[in-house]
């Protein structure tokens, strides 16, 4: 299915100042855009997916009836942990992909181009700079000029197919396997991307890493523990449910299915240190992972992320959202 024709109206709590936003790309000529010209109608749809951080279609048209199509990503309205909502670090991820030096005969990861990046926090701080070099006893004006209040990026729009099922039913059975391959000669190109000491790294840095969290603290038993530790030295160790080791080794790296198989057979083995195991569990988990097909257990990287592009047929696009899972 064509991606623009997976847009609807705005949605409510989603609403962007048009004109504003109009006003801000015209006072920077739209940053060079190929086709962009201040007389130009701005029209505004929105993406019914990727809403963890909301994306827009822009419709640019002029007078001639040629249009011009552009997509901004932003941050939602009412961000609560930046990090999860970092769209200055798809920007750059992005941007980073498309400069990439990749030597003689190397391919580069296909991506959009992305043309502008608006922080908000930057914008506040230079029109102050500004500001106080006007007038020391001036205030920033219009600190937030596009007026959308979080930040934003705006890329290029490519129209092409998303398959929401990766049977890809649409497509001749003749057809299937050029897709399949394209996709796995992308992601490859993308995990083959070298980190140490480029700029990809540092657009990958989200801060400096988290310190470990304080020991709890020591509180003594109350009688109940006591009364079961006392049973748990006394008496011989109870089976634990799960499945043997044997079963789970390597799934904790065999994909996001056998991770959350494993995790669950750890947690009931826990559990059953204080309660009877759960018949059953630990064959159904062994069987479980016995059975997991690596082709259906992708995680995050799934055929509704990359866009194969009508212009060049069974090449596939990263798109921002397929950036952040697989980086």
């Amino acid at each position: 299915m064509a991606y623009h024709s997976r847009t609807t109206h705005v949605r409510q709590g989603h609403e962007l100042d048009v004109a504003r936003l109009k006003r801000y790309l015209d006072d920077h000529a739209a940053f060079d855009i190929p086709g962009y010209d201040c007389g130009m109608a701005l029209s505004v749809k929105q993406f019914n997916a990727g809403q963890s951080n909301p994306t827009f279609l822009l419709t640019l048209t002029g007078g001639d009836g040629g249009a011009l199509r552009l997509v901004l990503r932003k941050q939602p309205a009412d961000v609560k942990v930046a990090s999860a909502h970092n769209v200055a670090r798809e920007f750059r991820v992005l941007r980073c992909l498309a400069e990439a030096d990749v030597g003689d005969g190397g391919d580069r990861v296909p991506v959009p181009h992305v043309h502008h990046l608006y922080q908000v926090d930057a914008c506040a701080h230079a029109s102050s700079a500004r500001a106080a070099a006007e007038d020391a006893s001036a205030t920033a004006a219009a600190p937030d000029p596009p007026g959308l209040g979080v930040d934003w990026y705006l890329m290029d729009f490519v129209d092409g197919d998303i398959f929401d099922d990766p049977a890809l039913p649409g497509v001749p059975l003749e057809g299937r396997a050029a897709y399949y391959l394209e996709a796995a000669r992308v992601l490859a190109r993308l995990h083959a991307q070298p980190l140490d000491g480029t700029p990809l790294a540092a657009a990958l840095r989200t801060g400096q890493p988290r310190p470990p969290p304080p020991p709890p603290p020591v509180t003594p038993l109350a009688p109940l523990q006591q009364e079961k530790e006392r049973e748990r030295e006394t008496q011989p160790q109870q089976q634990k449910a799960g499945p043997p080791r044997s079963a789970l080794r390597g799934s904790s790296s065999g994909g996001y299915f056998a991770r959350q198989i494993k995790r669950l057979a750890l947690v009931s083995a826990t559990q059953a240190e204080d309660a009877p195991p759960i018949d059953g569990l630990a064959e159904l988990a062994a069987r479980l992972v016995a059975a997991l097909e690596p082709a259906n257990d992708g995680g995050g990287r799934t055929a509704r992320r990359p866009i194969f592009p009508h212009a060049k047929q069974q090449t596939l696009l990263i798109t921002a959202r397929a950036v952040a899972r697989n980086a």
